[in-house]
């Protein structure tokens, strides 16, 4: 008997390898049968498919689990598009491979470790991948079975590297406010402020306060250089309850990409992180 019948309820669904390919496999018949009419699949198509799912595999899958799961193969689509587009690479449409020289990927892998599943190897469910997320129309005669797992099935490394122009460059570099405020204070604000620790007792309360918001601006300033720490900022993120791990997964794809934001998501209490995801979510839902 199906599990997913009855309120929805808030739980995650891990992705196996068969339930990833059971789901590619219907849901290009379903684009063939004319219920991808756009960019998104009818209401009743993922009900189908989610149905379907949580019988073969005795679990409880609902439609929008099966929307969490395209939102995450829109994104490796993405990306291997985005590779794609990039200067030294070329396609290989017969093997369905970005292909490149040694040059070019060792420069890319050490640039973004996580492409090098996509380079000088085929792409597995490559031309499903174009009906079921991209812009090809489905034409029938895709009965293959797929074995070789794709690299963004749960379980496995998350690709959380794609690239932003908005944030290429030195990620040290402080904003030129940023700059101005910690540099460039006049030497009449100096001395005010060392009259006013002066007259300040060591147990006062605002000598207390003054020491806290040192700890806090040196806290800061670790945060601001170096690279992020992924390990420790992909623990962080998964450690948020109340989400789907796709979704987090998505969500810390982004505070990769923009090392900033990623900082400031570490430096948040656990109330905050939370509050960030929902904003988050609601803008890219």
């Amino acid at each position: 008997m199906s599990k997913n019948k009855g309120k929805e309820p808030g739980s995650q669904l891990r992705w196996t390898q068969p339930m990833c390919d059971m789901l590619f496999k219907m849901l290009v018949v379903e684009a063939e049968q004319g219920n991808k009419p756009s960019k998104k699949y009818k209401p009743q198509s993922l009900d189908k498919v989610a149905k379907e799912i949580g019988v073969k595999f005795n679990v409880e899958c609902y439609a929008s689990h099966v929307h969490n799961r395209l939102r995450t193969v829109r994104k490796e689509w993405k990306l291997i598009q985005d590779i794609r587009k990039k200067s030294g690479f070329g396609w290989d449409d017969n093997l369905k491979m970005i292909t490149c020289d040694k040059q070019t990927y060792d420069a890319e892998v050490l640039a973004h470790p996580p492409h090098a599943p996509y380079l000088n190897k085929k792409i597995e469910q490559y031309d499903e991948m174009a009906i079921v997320v991209g812009k090809d129309m489905a034409t029938g005669g895709f009965s293959k079975q797929w074995s070789e797992p794709s690299p963004l099935v749960e379980n496995e490394t998350p690709q959380n590297d794609i690239q932003n122009p908005e944030f290429e460059g030195d990620s040290n570099t402080l904003p030129k406010d940023a700059n101005e405020a910690s540099n460039g204070t006049s030497s009449k604000g100096r001395s005010h402020r060392k009259r006013t620790y002066a007259a300040m007792n060591e147990d006062s309360p605002f000598s207390e306060m003054t020491e806290q918001l040192k700890q806090i601006a040196v806290a800061v300033t670790a945060l601001s250089h170096g690279p992020v720490n992924t390990n420790e900022l992909h623990k962080i993120v998964m450690n948020v309850e109340g989400f789907e791990e796709d979704m987090l997964d998505e969500a810390f794809d982004h505070l990769v990409n923009d090392e900033k934001a990623g900082r400031a998501f570490m430096a948040k209490n656990d109330r905050m992180r939370k509050l960030w995801l929902e904003k988050f979510f609601n803008k890219t839902l």
